[in-house]
């Protein structure tokens, strides 16, 4: 079988955005913001390209599952993240104002 390898950190990262933004109502201008995709791709890659990313080899997609416990994400790199999560959202606000507003 052949291996693949996933990054895990974007998983992570993926799970932590969803999590800030489940803090909102369906209602809230930023909620709404970054459920468009390219938003959400923007802030997901200004994160990823401000973290160390770590891999996973797995044989198989099914593995990943198998492993999902062993991935372990610190406290301290959780509130990096969300550190993170909150400047960058910033950023990509200003940086797009036209978009937005």
């Amino acid at each position: 079988m052949s291996e693949q390898s996933i990054n895990v950190t974007v998983i992570l990262v993926q799970q932590e955005i969803n999590n800030f933004l489940a803090k909102y109502s369906n209602e809230n201008p930023l909620k709404i913001i970054f459920s468009f995709p390219n938003f959400k791709q923007k802030l997901l890659n200004k994160i990823l390209s401000q973290t160390p990313n770590h891999y996973l080899m797995i044989e198989t997609q099914k593995t990943l599952v198998h492993h999902n416990d062993d991935i372990k994400y610190s406290l301290e790199n959780k509130e990096k993240t969300k550190i993170l999560i909150s400047m960058n959202i910033h950023k990509i606000l200003i940086e797009n104002c036209y978009q937005v507003g």
